[in-house]
């Protein structure tokens, strides 16, 4: 690619703190600048949204257009270039440049004459997000938010960047101002070239693949050992700061480690790297030890100095994986971290009125209410002499648990510019067995003081100018954080749980969803009302998985008819007919250049590796070959990208080893709230069974609708109804262990190795 190299600065993984205009909305109700009802004051097109990313920019001087016909007419008609610039609202960087530039009445001027500029929430538009990314890490080999890039009137990119400072950011729109005048022709004909590569890299096709690869050991074995090697054994995580939480990439060990055996080498290796790695991270600074949930990410290799932005979607796969590590490893420690998640959010991020989860929360935030400083961390910092004025006695004990210092307690190499000095960021230091042996105290003594003293902080944060809040309900990641409440549930018992992820999940069915033409459509977010955008196929993916885990939390068919009704949504708007695998915007989409199929599981996996998951459950559940024949169809189009860098697809892996596996289920049949059904369904929510699927069928219920089980399990359930009794059978394929009523036998049956060897055997000879 030939394009004019301007110069970026990537905002991943550095820090630099500037005031921040907070113009969201804080959550759960803070003060508001604008509901998208047009009330503010603004100086462009931005103040009828409702994005809280793009009313923050709906007063800046700039002229901004949101992404839609208006501003691509007006760029042809005046033949002018395009400004795209796409954000995020708890994007840190991104309020820096607003502050610095699009906030200059010099550089508005000159935006406002030479080009049309177009605001995108990233959040509102991923696909459009996600198109423009391509082409800035292909020519810049990094990326980052805010992201810049200029198009011409035909969306066509040829430069791009990341945050650039103001006088630099000046600099370049004067020469492009000037090139656009006078090498437009030239610019049109890289556009071509430009244009190429973006079809290219959205297509999975490679010149060697076979239709009729599958997905083998062997690329297992790669996305482990490239684990392996990449480990942190000291800290944990894989390779150098900045670290990430890559939640998928943990959960493949996990299930990696279930399938070998967790006794084998290689089984206790994987298991080994995601527990240490999901411990480290806990006791670390990425962790919010006063008030629960995880902050974006580390600048250190050690868990410590933070990113300190929360995301939803980060929350809900972090529930996930310390549950799951929960029930590999007798230890609560793992299971009180994803109950101080699941706490927080409920708390924090839950919409009491409808139910539904917001984004995120911000990093910045006012150090006192009487202050305009706005600042990283300001609302998650604590000084020793917080701690000795509010903690009384306890005060030393949590003192040392955290490591405090009166000069702070930030490694000058991950604080260089002295912004946390005499500030302390919480992360174990001494833990509580090691407090309780040196001060003769019982460990459940330790805790209970430790617990009472972060109370007494929480209260007190609390009185603190809290971050600002985007409050978003985003279709995705709260169909993730349903599936995240409901696991909750399955695993803790806790009730509440249960009934904040079925009021979320009706809201969504109710608020979100549209019927046209006979078929269900998700829309993508809801504000003040529903957004106008549709969903994308990470919404359908998330979405379907979401109600198949209500089906099986709750045995009602209503989820795994809706379920089933969204999928076909997914298969008839976004499957790839030519190559296999869903695009991430519909057949209806028209307003993009190239339709994208994602291909990495980053922070949150794609649709297509989600959806292939879900299929496999599906075909279980339902016994519909068709679903089978999908998911396999999933992974064989994406088998060379496997085969090239197995670890970029984990959780399309985790698909990839139940095709492998076979139809592995256990089917509970009867009256499922009965002692003796309740009891038989604990043992299912109290193993680790990542690899087994579950059909619930109620007895006590209407007989399920036509069409969702196969009719030998509508005969059983025919035969069930009016015995009053509720038996398991663990099945792989049509071959099944004899059914039984006892939760032990159950439980016997389902980690009884002859049994597991056999058919694993029988699956890899089919």
């Amino acid at each position: 690619l030939v394009i004019w190299t301007v110069g970026e600065k990537c905002c991943r993984g550095m820090e630099m703190r500037s005031r921040f205009k907070n113009t969201t909305r804080v959550c759960p109700s803070r003060v508001v600048a604008g509901d998208g009802d047009g009330s503010t004051m603004a100086h462009n097109r931005l103040g009828s949204e409702t994005s809280p990313y793009l009313l923050q920019h709906a007063t800046n001087p700039v002229h901004w257009f949101p992404w839609g016909l208006e501003a691509f007419q007006k760029a042809t008609s005046e033949g002018k270039p395009l400004f795209l610039s796409v954000g995020y609202s708890t994007c840190h960087w991104c309020h820096v440049m607003e502050g610095e530039s699009f906030e200059d009445e010099e550089i508005a001027d000159i935006l406002n004459r030479a080009f049309v500029s177009i605001k995108v929430d990233r959040e509102e538009r991923p696909d459009v997000d996600s198109l423009y990314m391509r082409f800035i890490e292909a020519t810049s080999g990094r990326g980052g938010w805010p992201m810049n890039v200029f198009l011409t009137p035909d969306k066509i990119p040829f430069v791009g960047f990341s945050y650039l400072p103001p006088e630099r950011f000046k600099s370049v729109l004067l020469q492009l101002e000037e090139k656009w005048c006078t090498a437009q022709g030239e610019i049109n004909r890289q556009g071509e070239q430009v244009l190429r590569f973006l079809r290219a890299s959205s297509s999975l096709r490679m010149p060697t693949n076979d239709p009729d690869e599958v997905v083998s050991e062997e690329e297992f074995a790669s996305a482990f050992q490239h684990s392996s090697s990449a480990f942190d054994s000291a800290e944990g995580g894989f390779g150098a700061a900045p670290k990430f939480p890559r939640v998928a990439g943990l959960q493949f060990l996990l299930h990696f480690a279930e399938r070998l055996g967790r006794e084998t080498t290689a089984g206790k290796r994987a298991q080994t790297m995601a527990m240490f790695t999901l411990e480290k991270m806990a006791l670390g600074g990425i962790n919010d030890h006063v008030g629960g949930g995880f902050h974006r990410y580390s600048v250190d290799d050690f868990w410590h100095v933070v990113h300190f932005e929360k995301m939803l979607s980060d929350q809900a796969q972090l529930v996930f994986a310390y549950l799951e590590a929960s029930l590999m490893n007798s230890n609560p420690f793992f299971q009180s971290v994803a109950k101080s998640i699941l706490r927080y959010v409920s708390r924090d991020l839950r919409d009491e009125d409808s139910g539904g989860f917001f984004a995120a929360e911000d990093a910045d935030s006012n150090s006192r209410a009487d202050c305009d400083d706005s600042r990283e961390g300001a609302f998650y910092l604590w000084t020793t002499e917080d701690c000795r004025r509010y903690l009384a006695e306890d005060a030393e004990l949590f003192i040392r648990h955290f490591g405090m210092r009166d000069e702070g307690n930030a490694l000058f190499g991950s604080d260089p510019h002295g912004e946390f000095r005499g500030k302390n960021i919480l992360k174990v230091s001494e833990s509580v067995s090691q407090l309780a042996n040196d001060l003769s105290c019982s460990e459940s003594a330790i805790s209970a003081r430790l617990g009472k003293a972060k109370d007494k902080l929480l209260n007190v944060r609390n009185d603190r100018p809290r971050p600002g809040c985007d409050d978003k309900i985003v279709t995705s990641s709260n169909a993730m954080m349903i599936s995240a409440f409901a696991r909750g549930y399955q695993v803790v018992g806790d009730p509440d749980y249960l009934d904040i992820a079925l009021q979320a999940c009706h809201f969504v069915w109710n608020e979100l969803t549209i019927e046209k033409e006979g078929q269900t459509l998700l829309l993508r977010s809801y504000r003040s009302g529903p957004s106008s955008v549709k969903g994308f196929a990470d919404d359908y993916a998330a979405m379907v998985t979401a109600c198949i885990d209500m089906y099986e939390t709750t045995g009602d068919y209503d989820w795994l008819g809706r379920a089933l009704t969204l999928q076909a949504t997914l298969d008839s708007m976004f499957w790839d007919e030519v190559e296999g695998g869903y695009f991430s915007t519909s057949l209806e989409s028209s307003d993009l250049i190239v339709r994208r199929k994602e291909d990495y599981d980053s922070a949150e996996p794609t649709a297509s590796s989600i959806a292939a998951g879900n299929l496999v459950r599906l075909a279980i559940i339902t016994g519909n070959e068709a679903f089978w024949k999908r998911a396999r169809a999933i992974t064989t189009a994406y088998s060379s990208i496997i085969k090239r860098a197995a670890f970029t697809l984990p959780t399309m892996l985790c698909a990839a080893m139940r095709l492998i596996d076979g139809k592995r289920k256990v089917v509970v049949i009867g009256e499922l709230q009965s002692h003796e059904g309740k009891s038989l369904i604990a043992v299912l929510f109290s193993m680790h069974l990542p690899l087994i699927g579950r059909v619930l069928l109620d007895t006590s219920r209407a007989e399920p609708p036509p069409g969702i089980f196969p009719a030998d399990l509508i005969a059983t359930f025919r035969s069930a109804q009016g015995k009053r009794s509720t038996f398991a059978y663990v099945c792989l394929h049509d071959r099944c262990l004899s059914p039984t009523s006892d939760p032990d036998e159950l439980r016997d049956q389902l980690t009884d190795p002859e049994f597991l060897q056999a058919t694993s055997r029988l699956s890899r000879t089919r």
